[in-house]
């Protein structure tokens, strides 16, 4: 049976799972920050750190006492050496409004190893070099005492420079540092010696390991590559749309970056002079972000739609690692025992509600009928956290924006009415007759008054009817009502997670549109329908 869907309805176009990537040398593993949860676990609901390898995804971090849970503090700017076993990342702090914000740091950089251990704090913001010999940091804009300082932790040498306040940075393994400020780049060489290239409104730099090519990224999402050498500069990508978010290979001669066709950002990578051009994904949601390995030959892509691709650059060919689905609007209320809609893309039979399974009632990759676990205990009118994933999902949804409202009673219609004689649903064109009993079908009339195991239908042998005391009316204004006549309302038998409820249409109908409410006032509909109305006299 396919049903009409009057219930809850999921979307799947979410802004990209998958943030802030970063890999190893030869592209074999991939960090990444996502507020997903390896599946079956209780992992925070908030942005983590993963790293994805052979055996699948491992946790890394999770924010704690580094920051408030009313906004715990976010992970951003990955970085990890070349073997992987070293990573710098930032922690956004958030700040609520106010004058005071611009003098207070809003950020914390700290080193992470490879095996998850304690982060270490180094400095507001930190950028590493690809060998992990050099650290590059600074502080917030508005912080005007510290000084950016490039450190190398071999010697425990630290060099400080004075007037530079930037918005973005990088180190190379040769101890060379890129700023990004508001007057232009910075380039400070491994002798110290620094060299200005004027430029405007630039929001993000990138800076070959080898420190020889930089590329900045524009207010107006244009990009620009600049050869450090002979101080001549190039756009990149193609001049009538935006392209960002430039990768560069450690020797300099690849790059990977972002373009939008039409709408839809997709990845290319080609050399530096826009030769070996090839475009890597054409991807229908589009693209997120992407990063590039260290010798150019593997592109890790996060799309718009919540899948993570490993892509080889010199063959094109795609493999999608991760594809957990993605709930992006939520909407109904969660009452146990009944049925829920979710459609989507992808979806995988695997339900979830704070962590207890649902029973699939019908499943496939667009719809899923799933009934709501009997025994949810949770409080009236709190949240529950719905997870949808496919069976071989690694990951899985588990973050507060993808919660339900919590009730113990809460009738509203799955169905439109049926007519009596069950010949088709009451329509415009089919309206019900006066004196005709409708059949309608429900949700959330919650508990009844025997036992029923979530997942197995009503049974047939006795009927099962609402624990909380139910008053039915029609309305048809604001303001008018009458009672209504109804011969049963319960557990639908053969059934799983519908209610039935038997109402009488009123021998003289008082309007042509009728709504059933459950316990007046509005709130509670359980059907709104069409009536003949009798000739008068």
């Amino acid at each position: 049976m396919r049903f009409l869907v009057l219930g809850l309805v999921l979307t799947v176009a979410s802004p990209g799972q998958f943030h802030h990537l970063a890999t190893t040398e030869h592209g074999d593993d991939v960090f990444f920050v996502t507020p997903l949860r390896q599946t079956g676990t209780s992992q925070a609901s908030y942005d983590k750190i993963f790293v994805l390898g052979q055996t699948g995804p491992r946790l890394l971090f999770v924010p704690g006492s580094q920051g408030p849970p009313l906004g715990p503090n976010r992970p951003t700017a990955l970085m990890v050496t070349g073997d992987g076993t070293e990573i710098a990342f930032d922690l956004d702090i958030p700040c609520i409004g106010g004058s005071s914000c611009f003098l207070r740091e809003r950020s914390a950089g700290y080193l992470l190893s490879g095996g998850g251990d304690d982060p270490t704090y180094t400095a507001p913001y930190v950028r590493m070099s690809r060998n992990g010999r050099f650290l590059l940091t600074w502080s917030s804009p508005g912080i005007m005492l510290r000084q950016p300082a490039i450190t190398d932790r071999s010697t425990g040498g630290q060099t400080s420079f004075g007037g530079i306040a930037p918005v973005d940075g990088r180190i190379a393994s040769d101890g060379s540092a890129l700023f990004a400020t508001y007057q232009g780049l910075i380039h400070i060489s491994p002798s110290g010696v620094d060299r200005l290239y004027p430029a405007e409104g630039i929001t993000r730099a990138a800076l070959s390991d080898s420190g020889g090519v930089a590329f900045y990224e524009t207010s107006g999402r244009r990009l620009v590559v600049l050869d450090l050498v002979t101080g001549t500069s190039a756009p990149l990508g193609p001049g009538d749309r935006a392209s960002y978010g430039a990768s560069v290979s450690d020797d300099g001669r690849w790059v990977l970056y972002v373009s939008v066709i039409g709408e839809t950002p997709q990845v290319f990578h080609s050399r530096l002079d826009g030769t070996a051009w090839r475009q890597l994904t054409v991807s229908a949601e589009g693209v997120s972000e992407a990063v590039l390995s260290g010798d150019g030959a593997v592109a890790w892509v996060s799309t718009l739609d919540g899948r993570l691709l490993q892509i080889q650059t010199g063959t094109g060919e795609i493999a999608e690692v991760l594809a957990p689905p993605s709930i992006g609007e939520v909407g109904g209320q969660v009452v146990p025992g009944s049925l829920l809609h979710i459609e989507g893309k992808r979806l995988g039979g695997d339900v979830h509600l704070n962590g207890r399974p649902a029973a699939i009632y019908a499943a496939d990759a667009t719809d899923i009928f799933a009934q709501v676990p009997w025994d949810l205990a949770e409080e009236p009118g709190s949240s529950v956290i719905l997870s949808v994933a496919r069976a071989d999902s690694l990951l899985e949804v588990a973050t507060p924006e993808h919660s339900l409202s919590y009730r113990i009673f809460f009738p509203t219609a799955f169905l439109p009415p049926v007519h009596e004689d069950w010949s088709g649903f009451v329509t415009p064109e089919s309206p019900a007759a006066p004196g005709e009993v409708i059949h309608i079908y429900a949700v959330g009339l919650g508990p009844v008054d025997c036992p029923v195991r979530t997942g197995e239908p009503a049974a047939l042998d006795r009927l099962c009817g609402p624990v909380t005391p139910i008053q039915w009316d029609y309305w048809w204004t604001s303001t008018d009502s009458l009672p209504a006549e109804v011969t049963f309302a319960g557990l639908a038998p053969g059934m799983v997670g519908l209610y039935q409820v038997e109402a009488r249409v009123p021998l003289d109908p008082p309007a042509d549109r009728l709504k059933l409410i459950a316990n007046r006032f509005g709130l509670f509909v359980v059907a709104d329908f069409m009536v003949h109305l009798r000739a008068r006299p």
